[in-house]
């Protein structure tokens, strides 16, 4: 296991002020002395340096900022037998390093980020993103499942926080914990919609982890029917045997009395449906690719998702949920209120919110209902 830490200062030091101040500081912390081995640079400038046989490597670098200051970063890459480190001790380091530049500025501008555990044993990345690229950390116990799909990378993750967590492609689809904020959400319960779902029948695009199904068929008033239709079989198999509590009996056995899970296609499912004249009540987006990013091929699926699912949708009082994207991806968003309005303007839009866990922030989720 190696540890990684890297510092961010904003100062106005030369080069020289910098490299002494800082390699005087690393070989106290450390308890070592440090050889250079590599420099580089004029704009940019750079020094690696090494110590103790190798094991603890610095890069440090050097360049103009703006309002003649100049942005210097510390890159620390040191073994777990280094030192015993804890965010204590780092923040100690970091203070020793802006302490010795008060001399040149009172209150040096500054950056420290969480260090980072690498050599991970277990095949599971910890570091993932949301919705906006900001890295998030996943304390893992195990890796429970992993394996690629036809169509994608299934893994879920025994995590301490969130219990077992649902991976699809390295993005984060749903943890046992979500069950209320992502589900009950989505269904809407929180608004007052559990009474309509009484004798209605309800279509369900995705929704591979069977948290959705579970709970429709669970509510004191379940639907008459649920249809639900995932493409990959794998992530159903999956789910039932390592996330039982959020799936239940159901996606295991794939048929019951008042429900159908088909393995397919979702396009190819809802043109056979169309051609039955089937109609729903309640139709659930709950696909596992991100629905909108404002760009062609995401608008024309996403385009595509709407035009086939809202033409099986009664035409009046039918309701399409949707989850959609992280708040601070706001361009997703608005792209795709613009779907909604500019091409499907005979349906209510409403907007919803709820801080998932796993996703580690707020999600926006809609409906569309028919006037």
């Amino acid at each position: 296991m190696r540890n990684k830490l890297l510092l961010e200062f904003r100062l106005n030091a030369t080069w020289d002020s910098v490299e002494s101040k800082v390699l005087s500081l690393l070989e106290a912390f450390f308890g070592t002395s440090f050889s250079v081995a590599n420099q580089f640079g004029s704009k940019l400038k750079s020094k690696l340096f090494l110590g103790r046989e190798d094991e603890v490597v610095v890069l440090v670098r050097q360049q103009p900022f703006k309002d003649q200051l100049s942005l210097v970063t510390i890159d620390i890459d040191f073994g777990e037998s280094e030192r015993p480190t804890t965010s204590a001790q780092t923040q100690i380091l970091t203070e020793d390093i802006k302490g010795a530049f008060s001399d040149i500025d009172a209150i040096p501008s500054w950056q420290q980020m969480p260090m980072l555990r690498l050599g991970n044993t277990q095949n599971f990345n910890s570091y993932l993103t949301t919705s906006d690229d900001r890295v998030v950390e996943y304390a893992a116990k195990s890796v429970l499942f992993d394996q690629r799909s036809k169509f994608q990378h299934v893994q879920i993750v025994d995590t301490i926080d969130h219990g077992p967590l649902l991976l699809l492609d390295g993005l984060v689809n749903l943890a046992e914990g979500d069950r209320i904020p992502y589900t009950h959400t989505l269904m809407g319960l929180d608004r007052g919609l559990e009474p309509e779902y009484g004798d209605a029948r309800v279509l369900v695009l995705g929704g591979g982890d069977g948290a959705l199904l579970k709970e429709l068929l669970e509510l004191k008033r379940a639907p008459r029917y649920v249809t639900m239709i995932d493409i990959d079989a794998t992530v159903l198999d999956a789910c039932s045997e390592f996330m039982p509590n959020v799936c239940g009996k159901y996606t295991a056995r794939r048929r019951g009395d008042n429900y159908n899970v088909i393995v397919g296609d979702a396009f190819a499912e809802m043109k056979r449906l169309k051609e039955k004249g089937d109609k729903f009540d309640f139709i659930f987006g709950d696909l596992t690719d991100t629905p909108v990013l404002d760009d062609d091929d995401d608008k024309a699926f996403s385009r595509a998702v709407l035009e086939n699912a809202l033409g099986l949708l009664k035409p009046s009082g039918g309701r399409y949920l949707t989850h959609c994207n992280g708040k601070n991806a706001p361009e997703a968003l608005e792209a795709f209120e613009r779907l909604v309005d500019e091409r499907f303007a005979g349906m209510t839009r409403t907007r919803y919110e709820a801080f998932v866990p796993s996703f580690m922030e707020i999600w926006v989720f809609y409906e569309l209902k028919s006037d």
